[in-house]
């Protein structure tokens, strides 16, 4: 009257076709393309070469004078309007309060003096005076001018300390506190920081789509006070 043990080739036979069901044989992947990221390497300007071994002072708190001194800088539209005043360079000093060393703050007021020897330096007041272009009138200054821009397989990423714009082309100006006591340390600089000032004319070129022939640049060095175009 039947096979009593009828479930049990029904569980087998559903069991097989489950596993017939959920069965994968065996998949084989295509090699990754060379070169392939999942993202853009990024990269600053400064990256470019090693931090440098030129900075300004001669003392352990020669990074944060430079730093210092980028921050005052970035005060400056134009010296012909007037210079910071010892409050307002104050107040941009204690914004960094947390990156600078505590032993900058023991004297502001020689730093304040020092900064204001650096922008009397006849060559520096000239490069920050509005007057200095009057046969080529700027458009516009900008300073501290982040970017980030794609340059082949790289995200270039940094800040420019001041960029003057006019109608025709651009201005690179990089501040730098480097030691440079003499004619053979300045020209070491020089080519030290090259590298980073092509990068950053690199990055002006490729936001404006304005050939490199169009992008002046120029080395600030203000512990000497001297200018050096690129």
């Amino acid at each position: 009257f039947g096979d009593a043990n009828w479930h049990s080739r029904l569980e087998q036979k559903t069991t097989q076709s489950q596993a017939a069901k959920h069965s994968i044989g065996k998949i084989d992947f295509l090699p990754a393309p060379p070169h392939r990221r999942r993202g853009l390497n990024r990269v600053a300007p400064s990256q470019r070469h090693a931090r440098s071994i030129f900075e300004g002072r001669q003392s352990n708190d020669g990074t944060g004078w430079g730093t210092l001194v980028h921050a005052w800088f970035s005060l400056i539209e134009w010296l012909d309007d007037g210079a910071p005043t010892d409050a307002e360079l104050r107040d941009a000093a204690m914004r960094l309060q947390d990156q600078l060393p505590a032993r900058l703050f023991a004297d502001m007021d020689r730093n304040i003096a020092d900064f204001r020897a650096i922008i009397a330096r006849p060559a520096i007041r000239r490069q920050l005076s509005r007057s200095t272009y009057a046969d080529r009138q700027p458009a516009r200054v900008e300073r501290e001018r982040t970017f980030l821009v794609r340059q082949g397989d790289e995200l270039l990423a940094g800040s420019i300390d001041r960029l003057v714009w006019f109608s025709d082309g651009a201005e690179i100006l990089d501040f730098k506190t480097d030691a440079v006591a003499d004619p053979l340390a300045l020209e070491k600089a020089v080519e030290f920081h090259r590298v980073q000032l092509e990068s950053y004319r690199d990055a002006v070129a490729l936001m404006t789509q304005m050939p490199e022939s169009k992008i002046a640049m120029r080395l600030v060095f203000t512990q000497p006070g001297v200018i050096v175009p690129l």
